[in-house]
């Protein structure tokens, strides 16, 4: 029998069926996107927040799957594979027994997550020496072949990778001669079919699955370079729905995959391919005024970036008049660079020539070590959700071109600390839907730590902080969460945890198991304590008695280091000025991150326990507002 048509039927029915009791707040979620995806429209979108413990992950399914072919995009490993190992398959068994409808679902992982059936036999072939490894490689070729069948849903040698010696994991890994299916003629569907029926490389096969699958979960940096590469045939084409769950990392991560790095020596080999006498020439002798004038290295980043900077113009130019010379390109070149070449004023933005004028468009990063290579990065992706539709339009990328470059896609944003405001970043501007918490917050305890001593940017916080979350592990007799900003941090509690509370069985990150073991070993012990920084923030599921202290080192303001953090403090500054980068990104991602710390300690209804913030700042009168509005 064909599905109802209302997505809040489906979810009454499956509840029914598990025998479960109806939550509102589910419910709600399901109703709202019903009503988005049958209003539709192009570029049809919604926008939603929903807490722990909603159940989001059934509810846009509920409301979405069975109407059309669905992407799922994950930020975490552990989500996705909680999707595919508990909540997709028993969604799809719900069907079938409800409707007697098949629904097939897949996993795509990034190509570092498979083995090269071909690279491991040529490592074989290449190592005769190495029997004992040859031998071991050649049992995993085997039963990898065997895991690739329609039944399987493991095709993925993420663990195999991980436990061999990493030089052997780095040749064996999936390269680009394994990346995509060899399609003749432009019939991908006997490429695809060919693929099942005979495999010959995982990732190959996993992208055959990907491809016929009626959803699909991935990652969102994934689906982020296939924004960007738009190639003719893609896994990620004809799709009704794409859902970005955990999406208050989708701009960090789309902007990451929208990167383009951009090795020194490279850009002056194309630049002398573009023009072999006069580039050439031209770099030489900038070159050697630098030498001579004995500019600074960041002073040649500048020069060289002025070069980078014209690169999309030549490029533009040239398609446009094929009848311009090399010399009348560098001459425009050379007046251009003239002003950054004079100025050597550190500027690092990047413009391009827009209908409304220059406009800002990509950052320039730079890392002027031994070898220089500089990183090109959107100065935004507000572009992102137009991208999305281009993407999963129906049919190939040409297809929706002529279209009009918009297809009837429906674009879902979700996750529990998301906002209008952080939506827009990503150009999606629909129906905001705002999901009551289904926990009762009287049954949780907010503890916040006061006076000067706990304030970090004293000299006395280190001490005093460590001291008051050991009296408060004490009280609770561990079923502690300890959630730091850094890894020295880690190490000053584990220290003094076990100088000061020996008999509490410690675990902290790094000790050398891996995340998952650390949660299980966490959950069967209710008196041990977890030590963690940013991986154990999100994605940590501990429900139940075994943690009751969630204890927050400081305020966890990101630090302005890495290439993507320093674009969008740059950003913020070109566009509010001068201190707007903190209000604008410190502290919505602070925000976002303390939101997921607490959602630590309250998985289930019947859950309670203690939040302590060892950080007196949050208090403060400009803060207060900020973080415990």
């Amino acid at each position: 029998m064909p599905y109802p048509d209302s997505g809040e039927q489906i979810l009454h029915d499956i509840i029914s069926h598990r025998g479960w009791a109806l939550r509102q707040p589910q419910n709600m979620l399901v109703h709202d996107l019903t009503v988005v995806r049958k209003k539709g429209g192009a570029e049809a979108s919604a926008v939603v927040d929903a807490p722990v413990g909603t159940g989001k992950t059934l509810g846009y399914l509920c409301a979405l799957a069975p109407y059309g072919r669905t992407i799922i995009a994950t930020s975490t490993k552990a989500l996705q594979d909680q999707i595919m190992s508990t909540e997709l398959p028993q969604f799809v068994s719900d069907l079938a027994d409800l409707y007697s409808e098949a629904m097939t679902y897949s996993v795509l992982k990034g190509q570092g997550n498979y083995v090269s059936l071909h690279l491991l036999k040529k490592w074989i072939k290449d190592h005769p020496g190495e029997s004992d490894m040859c031998q071991h490689l050649a049992e995993l070729a085997g039963s990898i072949m065997l895991s690739l069948t329609p039944t399987s849903h493991v095709f993925d040698q993420e663990a195999i990778l991980h436990d061999l010696p990493l030089s052997v994991s780095t040749a064996i890994a999936a390269d680009a001669d394994t990346l995509r299916l060899t399609v003749e003629n432009g019939d991908v569907d006997a490429a695809i079919d060919k693929e099942l029926d005979h495999p010959t490389e995982p990732y190959r096969y996993a992208l055959a699955r990907a491809y016929r699958a009626d959803v699909v979960v991935t990652n969102i940096a994934l689906v982020g370079a296939e924004m960007v590469q738009l190639k003719k045939f893609s896994p990620f084409h004809n799709v009704k729905y794409i859902i970005i769950d955990e999406a208050h990392h989708a701009e960090e991560i789309m902007m990451s995959a929208q990167s383009v790095p951009l090795p020194y020596g490279e850009v002056v080999e194309w630049m002398k391919d573009s023009a072999p006498q006069n580039v050439s020439t031209f770099v030489h002798a900038m070159t050697q005024y630098a030498r001579q004038k004995h500019v600074k290295r960041s002073e040649l980043a500048d020069m060289v970036r002025a070069i980078l900077t014209m690169i999309d113009t030549l490029k533009s130019e040239a398609e446009a008049d094929h009848k311009t010379s090399d010399e009348e390109k560098l001459a425009r070149l050379g007046s251009k660079l003239s002003s950054f070449v004079n100025a050597l004023d550190g500027k690092r933005i990047i413009t391009l020539h827009g209908e409304q004028g220059i406009v800002p468009s990509h950052y320039l990063y730079h890392d002027m070590g031994e070898t220089p290579v500089f990183t090109l990065i959107p100065m935004n992706v507000e572009d992102a959700h137009h991208s999305l539709h281009n993407l999963c339009g129906q049919g190939s990328f040409a297809h929706v071109e002529e279209m009009g470059g918009v297809s009837d896609t429906m674009t879902v944003l979700c996750s529990g600390t998301i906002t209008p405001q952080y939506a827009q970043r990503l150009g999606v501007s629909g129906d905001y839907i705002q999901v009551p918490t289904p926990f009762d917050p009287v049954r949780h305890r907010l503890y916040i730590a006061s006076g000067r001593h706990f304030d970090p940017t004293g000299e006395e916080w280190r001490e005093e902080s460590i001291r008051a979350a050991l009296t408060l592990i004490h009280a609770s007799g561990g079923r502690a969460m300890v959630l730091t900003t850094s890894n020295v941090r880690i190490s000053e509690y584990t220290r003094a945890l076990s100088q000061q509370l020996p008999g509490l069985p410690l675990l902290y990150q790094g000790m050398g198991k891996s995340r998952d073991a650390m949660v299980h070993e966490f959950t069967v012990n209710e008196h041990s304590v977890l030590v963690g920084t940013k991986s154990f923030w999100e994605g940590v599921d501990i429900p139940g008695s075994s943690l009751t202290l969630v204890i927050i080192d400081k305020i966890p303001f990101p630090i302005i280091a890495d290439p993507i953090m320093i674009t969008q403090d740059y950003w913020a500054t070109l566009v509010g000025g001068k201190g707007a980068s903190f209000f604008t990104v410190a502290v919505p991602m602070a925000e976002r991150m303390l939101t997921q710390g607490y959602g630590r300690l309250i998985r289930s209804t019947s859950d309670y326990g203690t939040v302590a913030i060892l950080d007196s700042r949050i208090v403060r009168r400009s803060m207060d507002q900020l973080f415990l509005a």
